[in-house]
């Protein structure tokens, strides 16, 4: 991936909309609580991939905990 990335107007208003609609801080949450039911569930049978999963479930909590803080 690209260290930089020029994000559409059109991506930015997405955004912007998924950020208005929802708190950074519940969409945090409602990511812990998938990833750790997957996980709870799911524990004898990861995928393969599941590493890469981890990292970009990691991505996410990452970004809206920044959002969270910049939004504040």
């Amino acid at each position: 991936m690209p260290k930089e990335i020029m994000l559409s107007h059109k991506l930015t208003e997405h955004l912007e909309h998924l950020l208005t609609a929802s708190p950074p801080a519940a969409l945090r949450k409602s990511l812990l609580r998938v990833n750790l039911q997957y996980i709870v569930f799911e524990h004898e049978t990861l995928p393969s991939d599941f590493e890469s999963i981890a990292c970009d479930f990691q991505l996410l909590i990452e970004f809206f905990t920044q959002a969270e803080e910049l939004m504040s």
